[in-house]
């Protein structure tokens, strides 16, 4: 590929599209899987935070298995893709769930797969672009991520 041509820019903005949809659709099933909890379930306040312990914690552990796995060849587009059409499974699995542990299971689940997908495509951005444009593709991916949350907030039949 050529340095004038624009076909690199379909990967990357393929990437900063998915970052969008994703932190959306996250956003959306935060107040539903608390509301269903809370609700459906009878879990208490402190379960509820439980639920956001395991989602950061499964998170944290994964994104840094992931990092360790890129140095020894990732292929970083196919990981963030197969996690995050498993997220959407785990997603409505939640429906499935008959008690609070299973919430916490498939939060800490939710979490794994965002620990990898976000690292995973953090890394096939910065692959994707020339040296010259790393530092705005790298902007646009986190503006797009940014801009989905706040979307999937707008839309969000719950009142936060």
């Amino acid at each position: 590929m050529q340095e004038g041509s624009t076909a690199w820019l379909r990967g990357p903005f393929l990437l900063a599209l998915a970052a969008f949809l994703d932190t959306a659709a996250y956003r959306l099933s935060l107040p539903a899987v608390a509301f269903f909890a809370r609700s459906g379930l009878g879990s208490s306040m402190v379960e509820l935070g439980f639920f956001t312990t395991a989602f950061f914690a499964a998170r944290a552990i994964t994104a840094v298995l992931t990092g360790r796995r890129a140095d020894r060849g990732l292929r970083a587009g196919l990981a963030a893709a197969i996690c995050f059409s498993a997220h959407a499974g785990v997603v409505a699995s939640y429906a499935l769930a008959t008690s609070w542990l299973h919430v916490i299971l498939l939060r800490a689940l939710q979490g794994a797969l965002n620990g990898v997908a976000w690292t995973a495509i953090q890394i096939a951005v910065g692959a994707k672009v020339f040296h010259a444009v790393r530092g705005r593709a790298f902007s646009i991916y986190f503006f797009l991520g940014s801009l989905g949350a706040f979307a999937g907030s707008a839309v969000s039949p719950w009142d936060w």
